[in-house]
């Protein structure tokens, strides 16, 4: 699992520890392995979990948005890579994606394709489009676009100081569609 000490990697570890599931935790110093060096270590895993990503609540420099960009994207590539350098390859590639793929026109199912046109819905497409490539070497890929994830210690409590104190306001136009998991 990528992304297991994030804000939904932990909490979802711990629901597989709980079950007495193996959890082998894919870090960024795993990542910086060769794909055959990191097929080695993930080979064998009945499923494989990318909750890998930057978090998005920061401010989007040049720099930070690169880092946006090659923690999804570049961790799902090098994912799919020692994927298919596996002698006994994943039933199951879980990836996560994200709601901000959508345009904030419209109600939308993932059966829908009237993406956003900005950099995160580029972020999106691209992540998606890296995780799909493991069908190609026969494993079933599953995507969840997440929205916001609520949760203690999440984006909520971190927003609340600012509206208490009379400071949150209106992001954009206001009518746009927020989206989250709870």
């Amino acid at each position: 699992m990528t992304g297991a000490t994030g804000f939904v990697g932990s909490h979802l570890a711990n629901v597989f520890w709980e079950k007495n599931w193996k959890v082998t935790p894919i870090g960024r110093d795993d990542l910086a392995l060769s794909s055959k060096d990191l097929a080695k270590k993930i080979n064998g895993s009945e499923v494989i979990v990318n909750l890998a990503g930057a978090n998005i609540a920061k401010r989007w420099t040049e720099d930070y948005k690169k880092e946006l960009y090659n923690s999804r994207i570049g961790t799902t590539i090098k994912l799919v890579e020692a994927m298919n350098q596996m002698s006994r390859k994943p039933e199951i590639f879980i990836s996560t994606s994200a709601t901000g793929i959508y345009d904030d026109k419209g109600r939308y199912s993932e059966s829908d394709y009237n993406f956003a046109d900005d950099y995160l819905a580029k972020i999106v497409k691209d992540w998606e489009e890296a995780a799909l490539k493991a069908r190609q070497i026969n494993i079933r890929t599953v995507i969840f676009r997440f929205g916001v994830v609520l949760g203690k210690g999440g984006l909520l409590a971190k927003m609340l100081p600012s509206f208490k104190l009379g400071m949150g306001g209106t992001i954009g136009n206001g009518r746009q569609a927020f989206s989250w998991v709870h």
